[in-house]
């Protein structure tokens, strides 16, 4: 059967302007999300990645919440509270600590199993309910350059 090349012209349209789109979150994020249209990246499970063998990384950071549903003293207890936690290096699964100049903001490097471990080590934090979260999977430099050169040989057997 014949294709039609203005469907596959359609085709090639609609992916570009996926990947266009995907380009615009900027960063390393564009790139994940670009390879995982081009191809499917390797597989993590149980937290583990199969060819390294390590623990899963987030970077997570807490912002203060502006209005903190807590009085002043307390609020700044659980802050300090929390301050201490990551100073003193007690916790194995912290392994960064970056307080932010610019804001009441802190980000840190976490090594956990699961994502479940992660919602379990934020809530275990004293100042958690008194900051917004967000938390993001990191991966090596290694693996993205063997994604790259996973696409580069997709992209040529394409041609």
């Amino acid at each position: 059967m014949l294709s039609n090349p203005a469907s596959s012209r359609h085709r090639a349209h609609r992916s570009r302007r996926r990947i266009n789109r995907s380009m615009d979150i900027g960063g390393v994020g564009a790139f994940l999300v670009w390879a995982s249209f081009i191809g499917s990246p390797r597989s993590v499970r149980g937290g583990v990645d199969e060819e390294e063998g390590r623990i899963m990384e987030f970077l997570v950071t807490g912002k203060a919440i502006d209005a903190p549903m807590a009085p002043p003293q307390e609020a700044v207890a659980g802050y300090k509270a929390s301050f201490e936690i990551f100073a003193s290096g007690k916790d194995d699964r912290i392994k960064a600590v970056y307080p932010h100049a610019d804001e009441r903001a802190c980000t840190l490097l976490v090594d956990v199993k699961t994502a479940d471990e992660l919602t379990t080590f934020l809530s275990g934090i004293p100042g958690f309910f008194l900051s917004t979260w967000e938390a993001h999977p990191v991966t090596t430099a290694k693996h993205v350059l063997r994604q790259l050169e996973e696409i580069e040989q997709a992209l040529s057997a394409r041609r």
